[in-house]
């Protein structure tokens, strides 16, 4: 492998590790202004307008290679499967609970999005799981349990915590079945799944009646859609090329910590003790999975 090459890989993964981690506090922000339904949908229509306006630009400007899509029906029953999951319910979940969950919790429990696809892969397709991935689960998973005790509810327990850690299900489910389609043309996947998800939640949300904002915010919501899950993933898929799953993974992996730090930032809140005494824990998971040569992306 080429050197040059190797360092673009690295350099975009990273890449897509902080717009990643930047996600779920901008995120946030934007949530005082726009109604989350409407949020989902003008992040999913911004990712496959931003990515169908370059590819067209490339196309056209530089005569790269056109668009090519697999038309077999496995093909798209994956990538409904990774619009439905990934698309739709993950982020929908995701920003009715982000309200309710400080941006730094929020971004940590993001983390256990690594054990739900790791556990996917090893059940319904039959991924072998090591012991230092078993350790890595039960790690994060304590922190989870921690970052989820709520001793003011009735139940125990935050829903909202709850809500961001059904969120990383979904996505666990949407990086198992993303991982099946070919990878020959990303922007064409990117596309697909933005316009189709983002325009299904739009739609749902004018039928609903829902607010749409100001012209200002609605264009900072397509805009930051077509930057993280347009540009973003599609610098993601490119940096697996070149490094591998593992390697790429191990990268984006600082994601949720990134999240975290740039929460602090951005609002200033001070980490409960509860986030003090799961943060060693989910650390120590993330480390080993990270380091694990066989995460199943």
């Amino acid at each position: 492998m080429k050197r040059n090459n190797l360092m673009h890989a690295k350099l975009f993964a990273i890449i897509a590790a902080c717009l990643f981690g930047a996600t779920t506090p901008f995120s946030k922000l934007l949530l005082s202004q726009i109604h989350p339904l409407v949020l989902v949908g003008l992040f999913g229509l911004g990712s496959g307008a931003v990515m169908l306006i370059i590819r067209l630009l490339q196309v056209g400007l530089f005569h790269t290679e056109r668009i090519k899509v697999e038309l077999s029906k496995y093909y798209w029953l994956w990538l409904f499967g990774a619009m439905l999951t990934g698309g739709i319910l993950a982020p929908v979940v995701l920003v009715y609970s982000l309200p309710r969950t400080s941006a730094a919790t929020a971004s940590i429990l993001l983390n256990f999005e690594s054990v739900s696809t790791t556990l996917f892969a090893a059940y319904l397709f039959k991924e072998k799981i090591g012991p230092r991935i078993w350790l890595a689960i039960i790690l994060i998973t304590v922190a989870s349990i921690l970052l989820s005790v709520d001793w003011s509810s009735s139940w125990g327990i935050s829903l909202s915590a709850l809500g961001v850690l059904l969120s990383t299900v979904f996505w666990g489910l949407d990086n198992n079945f993303t991982r099946n389609i070919s990878m020959k043309d990303p922007y064409s996947i990117v596309i697909v799944r933005g316009l189709v998800s983002g325009s299904s939640v739009l739609c749902f949300s004018i039928i609903l009646g829902m607010p749409f904002p100001s012209s200002i915010y609605l264009v900072a919501a397509i805009m930051w859609g077509g930057l993280v899950y347009g540009i973003g993933l599609v610098l993601f898929i490119l940096a697996i090329r070149d490094l591998g799953a593992s390697r790429a993974s191990a990268l984006l992996g600082t994601a949720p910590f990134l999240g975290a730090l740039f929460s602090f930032f951005v609002f200033w809140e001070l980490p409960a003790m509860q986030f003090v005494i799961a943060l060693p824990f989910m650390v120590a998971g993330a480390y080993i999975l990270l380091k694990e040569k066989h995460i199943a992306l």
